[in-house]
């Protein structure tokens, strides 16, 4: 998956959101991005009460970063890709 700022070229992950979208809704995708967001919170959260080095941490992160990332480009389909790439330059 890649972003591409500036761009209109389709990524991977443009086509699974509009695939989600199309399956399960609007609505649940939304839910979903509140849902991984607040995973990568609390995992984040955490990290900052654990022992430098704690195992596991960097890959669970890197994975609810992924996650992540996948419900922003649903949210990006939803709320209108062109303009929100717009507000980011």
């Amino acid at each position: 998956m890649e972003f591409y700022k500036g761009e209109s070229k389709m990524s991977i992950g443009e086509n699974l959101s509009k695939a989600l979208i199309n399956k399960y809704g609007q609505d649940a995708q939304r839910l979903k991005a509140i849902e991984e967001c607040g995973e990568l919170i609390h995992i984040l959260s955490k990290t900052l009460n654990a022992p430098t080095g704690f195992p596991g941490y960097d890959n669970a992160i890197q994975h609810e970063i992924v996650d992540v990332m996948i419900t922003l480009e649903s949210l990006k389909s939803i709320y209108g890709i062109e303009a929100i790439n717009k507000i980011y330059e």
